[in-house]
């Protein structure tokens, strides 16, 4: 098959390309997508990298920001119809420590203070300011319902 078969053609299939392919395909593009490695979703995947049976997500901590973009709202009913289910927990991520410590990042904005402070006196006041410094320029990456 040659390239003039195609209206596009993405290398890598990582979220954004994937998200590209799919939105003109929906719109009738014919549409390729080419992957060196042996698994789709760039660095955003599943898989076993410590002992037996547990399976880690790699590098895809921003991953449920697409949850609430325009592009999930747009692909959201196919996703579903294919099987895809979004499974949110009050955790989403977590970091453990060379000294065996942990922190954890929760949904709730408090929660995330607290959990800062713990770590470091300033640190709750820093997470606070980084995250206003993010809502003030949100509406780049996710959907916001403003009042």
């Amino acid at each position: 098959m040659s390239s003039d078969s195609f209206d596009a053609v993405f290398v890598g299939s990582g979220i954004n390309s994937l998200v590209g392919a799919a939105l003109l395909a929906k719109s009738g593009w014919k549409v390729c997508v080419l992957e060196r490695n042996s698994w789709f979703g760039g660095n955003i995947r599943s898989t076993k990298i410590t002992e037996p049976g547990f399976i880690h997500d790699l590098y895809s901590a921003w991953h449920p920001l697409f949850t609430d973009s325009e592009a999930c709202a747009l692909l959201k009913p196919d996703l579903e119809m294919r099987g895809l289910e979004y499974l949110n927990t009050e955790y989403p991520t977590a970091a453990l420590y060379p000294d065996g410590s942990s922190c954890f990042l929760s949904t709730s904005q408090d929660t995330n203070e607290r959990e800062f402070s713990s770590h470091g006196a300033s640190d709750g006041e820093a997470w606070v300011r980084e995250v206003q410094d993010f809502l003030g320029k949100a509406d780049l990456a996710v959907r916001i319902a403003r009042d």
